[in-house]
């Protein structure tokens, strides 16, 4: 992998925030649940590995089409 590669996929919690729609608070809950594992935790940033969040941002769609399916189903029973 070359630097750029390297470079392009690191993001930081900020980046990470806007990717999965989320707060910090919520960040920081997947971070502690093990859903989502920082790459490198520094003093005053956090940063990632993006296809690991891409990987969870696909999870969580899923969920939230899973669940809204479910409502619907229930609006119609």
């Amino acid at each position: 992998m070359d630097l750029n590669n390297f470079v392009e996929n690191t993001l930081g919690s900020w980046d990470v925030q806007e990717l999965l729609c989320i707060k910090r608070v919520r960040l920081k809950f997947l971070v502690d649940s093990g859903k989502l594992k920082p790459m490198k935790v520094l003093k005053g940033e956090t940063l990632f590995w993006k296809p690991d969040v891409m990987a969870l941002r696909n999870e969580l769609m899923k969920n939230v089409r899973s669940n809204l399916y479910k409502l619907e189903e229930k609006k119609h029973a």
